[in-house]
């Protein structure tokens, strides 16, 4: 993942946030003006709202790209009502990608709207090879108050690199 996305991700809570949209239904894909985008995700009923504010996307680890691996690894988390990761626990899990989610979905902060108590969060992070970098950059994350499904792309020349 390239510092580009990740700043379109952070600029996306930012809009959010401070625009009228509503923080609880945000996708970087165009949603018609006066609907909702469909979530994907388990929703799960809870007291309250959260509100992804930082949710942090890891490096695709080296040795993964040169073995060509790639798949989706989902973290379930439970936030504390001051909006720290109280606990994050791998749900499907491939080898050598998940101990970098692990970490970074350990490092990701909401802002908890309501909440009575701890709440539950899914992430999903979809590993994946682009061959371009337009390719790369067509890629969007989904995020709203339940889960969130994030990319993580590798470029072919960061292969090349490390292949010599």
């Amino acid at each position: 993942m390239n510092g580009r996305a990740t700043r379109l991700v952070q600029w996306l809570f930012a809009v959010a946030l401070l625009a009228a949209v509503d923080p609880y239904t945000v996708s970087a894909q165009p949603v018609p003006v006066g609907t909702r985008a469909a979530p994907v995700g388990p929703t799960i009923p809870a007291p309250g709202k959260l509100v992804p504010f930082w949710l942090v996307i890891p490096a695709y680890p080296q040795i993964a790209q040169v073995a060509r691996v790639q798949g989706v690894v989902i973290v379930a988390l439970t936030v504390a009502p001051d909006g720290r990761v109280e606990s994050a626990t791998i749900e499907r899990n491939i080898p050598l990608l998940s101990h970098d989610v692990l970490a970074a979905a350990r490092d990701s902060g909401f802002i908890c709207r309501g909440c009575t108590g701890a709440m539950p969060y899914r992430l999903e992070y979809h590993f994946q090879f682009a061959d371009s970098m337009e390719q790369a950059e067509a890629v969007r994350a989904v995020i709203n108050s339940t889960w969130a499904r994030l990319p993580v792309v590798a470029l072919p020349r960061v292969l090349d690199t490390v292949a010599r």
